[in-house]
């Protein structure tokens, strides 16, 4: 199988990948986050139509995405953007929330009832509705969304697109998990109280409830991760992400390769019906 994989310094966890898909006889090839999103040549990386997946960035993804006829690369990624709204899975998942005194308002109402949200605090927690993540959910003062600090972070949203609102609460720990349909495949610490802290843990309880959001026949895509916390000695669902484009900072990576590489060629062998190792 074939990985084409965005080059973070930020991000070791997509190098370690690299390092353990090579091991297990796979082709890699590494590319710079700017040339994937303005050089077409990456596509000529892999034979057109061959068993490809991609790890990087929203950007590169989402390019790779809308070019899928040049390349023709199965899976190449899965990310089905739509299932990574919070107006969907929320739906299906809800009662596991984190925030679970959201409000969903569109962006121009939001500008327009601004006062009104910080009537009674001084900050506010605000993120995208959207799972590519035009900009990413953090905690807000009002002066945040003044003059130039609202025109960035509102530069890639209509009017119409929503926000999610909702109110501050502590949070001790917080993990990322890798899950494949119904199974967890593995996860690792990530934060403790809001500082990086990245451990290959997961304890039982964590994985449990991972294993309890997840058991719904709605599932976003056949590789996806959970973003879980701790808060008041209570366990919750912060948020859901495609795989293609998340962080895995000290997963087991022997674990990940191979889970996606059966799903991968599993999904290329259906799609381009090969019969007996040749392409029908």
């Amino acid at each position: 199988m074939n990985w084409l994989i965005e080059e973070f310094n930020r991000d070791n966890s997509f190098l370690d990948i690299k390092e353990e898909a090579v091991k297990q006889g796979h082709n890699v090839e590494i590319v710079e986050g700017v040339s994937i999103v303005y050089e077409d040549e990456n596509y000529k990386k892999f034979p057109k139509g061959s068993c490809t997946v991609f790890l990087g960035s929203i950007s590169a993804a989402r390019k790779l995405q809308r070019n899928s006829k040049l390349h023709g690369w199965v899976p190449n990624l899965w990310c089905n953007w739509n299932n990574y709204k919070c107006s969907t899975y929320y739906a299906y998942w809800g009662e596991h929330l984190f925030n679970q005194d959201y409000t969903f308002i569109p962006v121009a109402e939001f500008a327009r009832k601004l006062d009104s949200f910080f009537d009674l605090t001084d900050r506010i927690f605000v993120r995208p509705d959207s799972g590519a993540k035009p900009f990413t959910g953090a905690i807000f003062e009002k002066r945040d969304f003044e003059g130039k600090s609202w025109d960035y972070l509102m530069s890639e949203l209509n009017p119409y697109d929503l926000l999610v609102v909702s109110s501050i609460k502590p949070i001790e720990r917080e993990w990322r998990v890798v899950c494949s349909g119904k199974e967890v495949i593995t996860g690792s610490r990530y934060k403790t109280h809001g500082q990086v802290d990245y451990r290959g843990e997961l304890p039982e309880d964590v994985l449990q409830f991972a294993e309890n959001v997840i058991k719904t026949d709605w599932q976003p895509d056949p590789i996806y991760v959970l973003d879980i916390c701790r808060s008041r000695n209570k366990l919750y669902l912060l948020e859901i992400g495609s795989f293609n484009v998340a962080g895995l900072y000290h997963c087991d990576f022997s674990k990940i390769v191979k889970t996606v590489v059966e799903l991968a060629q599993k999904e290329h062998n259906e799609y381009y019906e090969v019969e007996n190792g040749h392409m029908a």
